[in-house]
């Protein structure tokens, strides 16, 4: 698998789930839709941190 991307502009083509298993914690990848072979996996990373940069370049965070 290739490196995943974050994407918080409606690009997501996956998400991630956090599960905890014979004590340690797992993250599963579950694709949204269909993906092509080669095609870049993105999810949102649910940032909380200094987003402000996005603004400028997306309309969700820009009405905060």
């Amino acid at each position: 698998m290739r490196y995943p991307n974050h994407s918080s502009f409606g690009y997501q083509n996956c998400y991630v789930k956090q599960i905890y298993v014979k004590g340690r914690y797992i993250i599963e990848l579950y694709a949204l839709r269909s993906i092509k072979i080669g095609e870049e996996l993105f999810f949102d990373y649910n940032m909380q941190s200094n987003i402000n940069w996005l603004s400028k370049y997306n309309r969700y965070y820009s009405k905060k």
